[in-house]
């Protein structure tokens, strides 16, 4: 059995760190405000301190849950005797055996015959792409890279699997040797 194992950029995390941190900035000023009226040094209104209070709320909160999801998803691609597992944050646990697909091969997700054309649920950052995705032709498409060079599974159900790592040709043939055969041409 092999595991490929993918993390998302990190810039999702940096994105949510900042917003942490301006969002503790926005309730330290509402707290120094806070404090100014109370010293009554200063009329400010109660209302505007009130809606700093909560936009910073809001703004650390939704970077609290950011973080997590951006910095330290480990999302993976296990192949073994006859299946394919897929876990993947916006995937779920998706498992397939051989008797599950109708054919494979190896392309470019911007250029090839299957292309990605919507998103539906998931993430897409530069060439890292995780979710569940509409193709070119209509079929819904897990898709799970960081490479533009894909390994694409078309199961019985007609959902494509589309994966591809810094490695994918490596994925490709061990694939292609456990689970089921894969046309590289």
């Amino acid at each position: 059995m092999e595991v490929y194992q993918f993390s998302q950029p990190g810039i999702v995390a940096d994105i949510g760190y900042a917003l942490i941190f301006i969002g503790i900035a926005i309730l330290l000023i509402g707290v120094v405000l806070i404090l100014i009226k109370r010293l009554k040094k200063r009329n400010v209104k109660g209302g505007s301190i009130a809606a700093l209070l909560i936009a910073g709320l809001v703004v650390t909160f939704s970077a609290i849950i950011i973080v997590p999801t951006g910095g330290s998803a480990q999302n993976s691609i296990s192949i073994g005797d006859h299946y394919i597992k897929i876990n993947a944050q916006y995937i779920g646990n998706q498992n397939f055996t051989t008797s599950d697909i109708k054919y494979a091969f190896v392309e470019n997700i911007n250029s090839g015959n299957v292309t990605l054309s919507t998103r539906n649920e998931g993430t897409s950052l530069g060439n890292y792409n995780e979710g569940l995705f509409t193709t070119n032709n209509g079929a819904s498409a897990y898709v799970i890279t960081n490479n533009l060079t894909v390994l694409v599974v078309l199961t019985n159900s007609d959902i494509y699997l589309i994966m591809g790592n810094n490695n994918t040709d490596a994925m490709a043939h061990y694939f292609s040797k456990e689970v089921y055969p894969v046309n590289f041409s």
